[in-house]
């Protein structure tokens, strides 16, 4: 089956564009041991870890075996090395998945365990971080990589012209696609590098004035008759506070609705609210793709005057792409508020004039949430519509029907998008 990131999955850079993660690893359905001698299939960081692990391990055991594993101070660089330069960037649909989700790909045991050449930009890293990129004018950026067989055999690479790629910044798109304006071009087409001997390669950005977003993609050699080699490169180009924080492409802000059994969502643009506790719309939360950790989220309502209402809520610290599974356009497991990754509105606000809570009273509000990312950009606000209904609805009339009967209902109950719960 085709290889796919988890919607899950942790995802970089870090706010200084460091490179993050580095290598992918298998973490969903794993078959794992369980409490009372039994297996079972789980998912999530705890499975890739040691699927990394693992992987660290017997790279080392072959490397010893063949008496090519490097005294202990540069051990660990070389093992992270092979497998980052030998990992298999991950597809979807013939399309790049985003190097902030995948890094340097998914890790490939065997070939690591086969390669003897490593591939590192000029900071030792097998990646390269491009940090900030001032696209003002056109720009012209010589990567270095240093590559060094450290076997006994000779390896030769073919090295051809690479696409730069790049991410929507203000969708929730997991895909690259071809950045315009820009180009790299290695200084070589084929590469020899016989046992114990290092080379360099560079490979020439250029990127045209106006260039903006991410900038990112794999430079790749291609081995004859041993591994292929690849080293992730990222950077951003342009002004770096100005991507929104949350989306609102295809992925608009939204409410969910727990149902009566508190399991699942109902997902809407609007929602009504009905806080008589039977269990139906008595809370809502809003949902939104997030691009950027948050420092500070606040919830406020406004009536439908546009005048505030109150302050209801603020949160600290909430990651970026709190509601990954919302890529599937569905949520279906209720968050878990403890986690400080979802906050539940009951109609409930504070009254200063009679000092305690009061229930919002009938009508159409508006719930405006500010976000202040963290390390860089203006703080940002979107607004999700809703209403709130106590008001029963009446029966018209029951005309019996073949199988059933038809119900007409008063006009209150299709206000506002409520329904009747029968």
């Amino acid at each position: 089956s085709e290889r796919e990131l988890a919607s899950f999955s942790s995802f970089g850079p870090a706010p200084d564009l460091s490179f993050a993660p580095f290598p992918a690893a298998p973490g969903v359905n794993i078959r794992s041991s369980v409490n009372s001698d039994d297996y079972a299939k789980k998912s999530g960081t705890s499975m890739a870890t040691p699927a990394v692990s693992g992987a660290v391990a017997a790279l080392a055991q072959s490397l010893a075996d063949r008496g090519l594993l490097p005294e202990r101070e540069r051990r660990a660089e070389r093992l992270c090395a092979l497998l980052m330069n030998t990992a298999a960037p991950i597809m979807s649909r013939q399309q790049t998945v985003s190097l902030r989700g995948q890094g340097a790909g998914l890790l490939d045991l065997e070939a690591a365990c086969a390669s003897s050449v490593t591939a590192v930009s000029a900071d030792g890293l097998a990646a390269v971080e491009l940090g900030f990129l001032d696209t003002s004018a056109d720009q012209t950026i010589e990567i270095p990589i240093t590559l060094f067989n450290f076997g006994t055999q000779p390896a030769i690479y073919l090295v051809d012209p690479q696409p730069v790629l790049t991410e929507e910044t203000a969708t929730t798109s997991m895909v690259c696609k071809v950045l315009s304006g820009a180009q790299m071009e290695p200084s070589a087409d084929i590469l020899t590098l016989n046992g114990g001997e290092t080379a360099s390669l560079v490979f020439t950005l250029r990127l045209d004035s106006g260039v903006h977003g991410y900038v990112e993609g794999y430079l790749q050699l291609t081995g004859m008759g041993v591994p292929d080699l690849t080293i992730p490169y990222l950077g951003f180009a342009g002004d770096w506070e100005d991507p929104m924080v949350m989306t609102t492409g295809g992925y608009e802000p939204m409410f969910g609705t727990l149902s009566s059994d508190s399991e699942q969502f109902t997902l809407s643009q609007t929602a009504v609210l009905s806080p008589n506790g039977d269990g139906y719309c008595d809370e809502i939360t809003p949902l939104y793709y997030q691009l950027r950790n948050a420092t500070r989220t606040e919830y406020a309502i406004y009536n439908a005057n546009g005048n505030r209402v109150n302050d209801v809520a603020h949160c600290l610290g909430i990651p970026k792409d709190s509601y990954a599974s919302m890529r599937g356009q569905s949520l279906l497991d209720k968050p878990d508020p403890e986690e400080g990754l979802v906050w539940f509105f009951d109609g409930w606000v504070w009254d200063p004039l009679t000092d305690r809570y009061e229930m919002l009273k009938d009508g159409a509000y508006t719930m405006r949430i500010t976000l202040t990312p963290d390390g860089a950009g203006q703080s940002q606000t979107i607004e999700i519509p809703f209403s709130v209904d106590t008001a029963s609805p009446r029966l018209v009339s029951a005309v019996a029907a073949e199988g059933g009967a038809v119900l007409s209902w008063s006009e209150e109950l299709y206000r506002g998008g409520a329904q009747a719960v029968l």
